[in-house]
């Protein structure tokens, strides 16, 4: 029959167990609790998805075959930008632009599938067509801020609808082009648009804002890393012909 000291041991032994137990269950919990509730999300890509729809709205005077230069066929655009991540992103100046263009019949390419080798093998997004081609000059549209919002919280959905009106007979295609621009923290980072007279005018800059206000223009890819930027962009086409 065991003591009543080695009861006593034993008692405080189970104590110390039955405790140990608690905090590692407890500490167990509270880094599940910050692994998925903090580091997760925290870790999560910040990217925007877009979706972006044109058409012609319906308009008794913008038959191609009926119109004078001085009509306008009004185009239809709708645009979307969902934040599919779990956090919360901060949007930067966003930008669409509208370019109008024109195709001209051309002979068969005789190298035809060496030039679809080398655009689908590169970064250009082509297309390689065997009996048309654009013409080297685009001519600007329309351009315009995308979104008001600054921020898109987790699931959180936006759309722009606006009409934008093209000279009837003077483009065969119109190509718009969405830029949205997003940054992890809010107020870590500022953009600047500029425009020029060209067939690819838009470009921008990026700064990094230190705490006094002060811009800093943004050069090194490590830095648009730590501040984790995300360029997110969509583009449609339509045709202006009937």
């Amino acid at each position: 029959m065991a003591s009543d000291a080695e009861q006593s041991t034993g008692q405080k032994v189970n104590t110390w167990v039955q405790t140990i137990g608690i905090i590692v269950a407890a500490a167990w919990g509270g880094y599940s609790f910050i692994y998925k509730e903090v580091l997760v999300p925290k870790s999560a890509p910040v990217n925007v998805t877009l979706d972006l729809q044109l058409r012609k709205l319906d308009n008794a005077n913008s038959e191609v075959h009926q119109c004078k230069a001085v009509e306008l066929i009004p185009v239809e655009m709708t645009a979307s930008a969902t934040n599919p991540s779990s956090r919360t992103v901060f949007l930067l100046s966003n930008l669409w632009s509208a370019w109008g263009s024109n195709v001209a019949v051309s002979p068969e390419l005789p190298r035809f599938a060496e030039s679809v080798e080398k655009v689908v093998n590169s970064e250009q997004l082509g297309p390689i067509e065997l009996n048309a081609q654009r013409r080297p000059h685009r001519r600007p549209v329309a351009i315009g801020r995308l979104f008001r919002d600054t921020c898109l919280k987790p699931n959180e959905r936006v759309v722009r609808r606006l009409v934008f009106h093209v000279p009837c007979g003077e483009y065969d295609v119109i190509d718009v082009n969405t830029d949205v621009i997003t940054v992890a923290k809010e107020g870590a980072a500022a953009l600047q648009w500029h425009y020029k007279d060209s067939d690819d005018g838009i470009s921008h800059d990026i700064f990094r804002v230190a705490k006094n206000g002060e811009l800093s223009k943004i050069e090194s890819p490590e830095v648009a890393t730590d501040l984790e930027l995300e360029d997110s962009e969509s583009s449609a086409t339509l045709s202006m012909s009937q």
